[in-house]
């Protein structure tokens, strides 16, 4: 069978950072009861990803990967860049920055994340008076990951995230580790995630857990230019989510998207996802008087996700950038 063509040395060795993962999120769940800050950090960052209903975990082949499974990024053949937009309800916004490296079997990447909370909302101190300076109010993160191929179809990703909440007077810094692994074959990969892995920030004089979770997904291509995926997740402070979607690549430039996003226990009317990007290649490599000129090609990517009728529609914009050596 074609899902066996690698042997089971390499199912060995991913079901074993299978069991160190999960080890790893029991030792944890256990002591993070608190109230979750930093929800941030929950939010997709790319368009690609989002009309694919979230369910990326198994595929993360471009700078998404950072996010979703760092490991995913030494699929990666070509240095990326990526920035992205989203809209969200009432003013709020949120912008993204990424880049990958590729080092052979491996690969290092950052992520920047900037969430404004913008003029929708109207701020008000203990005694109802309006704050001027709502501005001063937002959530960043940076994310540094490095990933490594171990083996021809064996991957093991790491992201070191650093996070800044401002709320008026107070800050709220603190850290974060994603550790994750990555199985593919020819048609078939199976990816693991265990994300915002980290000590309690402290708000207010409040401690606070991280969103912590842990994030199993798999993937099928029943043809070059098809991708299914499917995405379990277990947060620490909610049930069991589970995500899917499809990709349909025509020529290698145009891409369809669908997905669910699970984001009331199976409301049906939420979470539907939709996307499409189209893809573009500006100069070809060519060579004048020993002087080498790579192509640069570029991908323009929308989704758009219903959150029901009381908060209908948020919106995604993203520009990736593909330098070709």
């Amino acid at each position: 069978m074609q899902f066996f063509k690698f042997g089971f040395n390499g199912m060995k060795k991913f079901f074993i950072i299978f069991f160190i993962i999960i080890f790893v999120y029991l030792l944890f769940s256990e002591d993070n009861k608190s109230s979750s800050t930093a929800l941030f950090l929950k939010i997709t960052p790319g368009s690609r990803a989002a009309g694919m209903g979230n369910a990326f975990v198994a595929l993360s082949d471009d700078v998404n990967g950072i996010y979703f499974n760092p490991a995913g990024t030494t699929q990666i053949l070509f240095p990326q860049m990526f920035i992205s937009y989203l809209q969200w309800f009432e003013g709020i916004n949120s912008s993204y920055l990424g880049f990958v490296y590729p080092l052979g079997k491996q690969s290092v990447g950052v992520l920047v994340n900037y969430l404004s909370f913008g003029g929708g909302f109207e701020f008000r101190d203990e005694n109802g008076v309006i704050i001027e300076n709502a501005q001063d109010i937002y959530n960043s993160a940076v994310v540094l990951s490095f990933a490594r191929n171990v083996q021809k179809n064996i991957s093991i990703g790491i992201g070191v995230k650093g996070i800044l909440q401002k709320y008026l007077h107070y800050n709220a810094n603190g850290f974060a580790i994603d550790i994750s692994g990555l199985f593919v074959t020819e048609k078939f990969s199976f990816g693991l995630n265990l994300q915002n892995l980290g000590p309690q920030i402290v708000v207010s004089d409040v401690s606070n857990s991280l969103p912590f979770s842990i994030r199993f997904g798999s993937g099928y291509k029943p043809k070059k230019n098809i991708s299914l995926s499917i995405d379990i997740e277990k947060p620490q402070d909610t049930n069991v989510r589970f995500y899917t979607g499809a990709e349909y690549v025509y020529q290698d430039k145009y891409a369809v998207r669908v997905g669910y996003n699970q984001i009331d226990n199976f409301d049906f009317q939420k979470g539907w996802c939709f996307g499409f990007g189209a893809k573009t290649e500006i100069g070809k490599e060519t060579s004048w008087e020993k002087t080498s000129i790579a192509g640069v090609e570029t991908s323009l990517d929308y989704a758009v996700t219903y959150f029901g009728e009381e908060l209908g529609y948020i919106h995604r914009i993203s520009l990736t950038i593909v330098f070709l050596k």
